[in-house]
């Protein structure tokens, strides 16, 4: 059910004083978040239910706003009840899995963030050396399909 005429309330709040929702099946990777948000800032809002102020979305990065010290977070307030605060954990958490990556578009990208300066972290970005070159391996075809290129001659085309 939308809402047009739905007003955001939209607050920074502490995050320490957010209850996270004790059902939440969801892992967390802190060390990813926590390297996001010091490279990039708090860049994403966390949903929270104004009757319960328990989080709905954003558990994770509330988690890594805690533990960086961070004293204040964006909040979007919702009044749910706790069947829809429930669905909507579920919901927000699961859209990010049926989604994918077009590996042959997210190559370039990640290599040309890599190329950009040397001195240039992908710290934050979510993706190590090994995740690209592993990335690399299933998008560059394999020398034994090469019709006389090698991988690099392959890759600086590719890149063209």
């Amino acid at each position: 059910m939308i809402d047009g005429n739905r007003k955001f309330e939209i607050q920074e709040i502490d995050p320490q004083t957010l209850i996270a929702w004790d059902k939440n099946p969801r892992n967390h990777n802190i060390p990813a978040l926590k390297a996001s948000i010091e490279r990039f800032g708090f860049r994403n809002i966390v949903v929270v239910n104004k009757r319960t102020n328990v989080i709905e979305a954003g558990h994770g990065r509330v988690q890594a706003a805690v533990e960086l010290g961070i004293p204040v977070v964006p909040v979007l307030f919702v009044e749910d009840d706790d069947t829809t605060a429930s669905a909507y954990t579920i919901a927000d958490n699961r859209q990010s899995d049926l989604g994918g990556w077009d590996e042959a578009s997210l190559l370039p990208l990640l290599q040309e963030l890599q190329a950009m300066n040397e001195d240039v972290s992908m710290e934050g970005v979510g993706f190590s050396d090994a995740d690209i070159a592993d990335l690399m391996r299933r998008v560059t075809p394999s020398e034994s399909t090469a019709s006389g290129l090698s991988v690099a001659e392959k890759l600086a085309i590719y890149n063209e």
